[in-house]
């Protein structure tokens, strides 16, 4: 299975490890997938193709998450 290269301003879902934050203990609960949720949308608003990194950011909960593998992403469709 080969890996989508993704580009910045990309509409994706996290769909990797839950995330733990300890200081974010009512997001955990409240989420399916650690602080955020498998269906929260993301946009990636830094990338390396290099890498195959993306920084993501979460509206939902103004939540940025750095440094995700593009293992971990869906590309919204």
């Amino acid at each position: 299975m080969s890996e989508k290269d993704f580009l910045l301003g990309d509409l994706v879902y996290y769909i990797g490890p839950p995330i733990v934050n300890p200081l974010s203990w009512q997001n955990i609960i409240e989420n399916d997938n650690g602080i955020v949720s498998r269906n929260d949308l993301a946009i990636i608003i830094d990338i390396d193709c290099f890498l195959k990194i993306a920084d993501l950011f979460f509206q939902k909960q103004e939540r940025q998450i750095d440094r995700v593998s593009f293992k971990h992403l869906k590309l919204v469709e």
